[in-house]
């Protein structure tokens, strides 16, 4: 089956978008840092599998991509992708935290996304 591609550039928020419902597989996340001297790099992609929109004081990621400033990462997601049974959410913060919330600045980062 083929994936459906998701691209996203950064936005000053937590960058919160709900890729799928239902159940699916994350096949392909490559990112790439352009930055700016306000955003302390890392940031991480942040992927979550749940049928509502994920409280991130509580939930825990099922998937951590981090994005260095100026560095194209490649695809991180294992061979065979990763599993989601209720939905799949992304998040683009800035700390390393399960827990974390913190907004990102606008065209910090360029993520693009590929699931089934």
């Amino acid at each position: 089956m083929p994936s459906t591609p998701y691209h996203l550039v950064t936005k000053h928020s937590d960058n919160h978008h709900k890729l799928k419902d239902g159940a699916g597989v994350l096949t392909s996340v490559s990112a790439n840092g352009a930055g700016s001297s306000a955003t302390p790099f890392p940031i991480y992609a942040k992927f979550y599998d749940s049928s509502g929109t994920p409280d991130l004081s509580t939930a825990v990621p099922i998937w951590v991509t981090a994005i260095q400033m100026g560095l194209q990462s490649p695809n991180t997601v294992p061979p065979g992708g990763l599993t989601f049974t209720d939905g799949l959410h992304m998040f683009v913060v800035g700390g390393i935290q399960d827990t974390d919330d913190t907004d990102v600045a606008n065209g910090d980062a360029v993520v693009d996304v590929a699931f089934q």
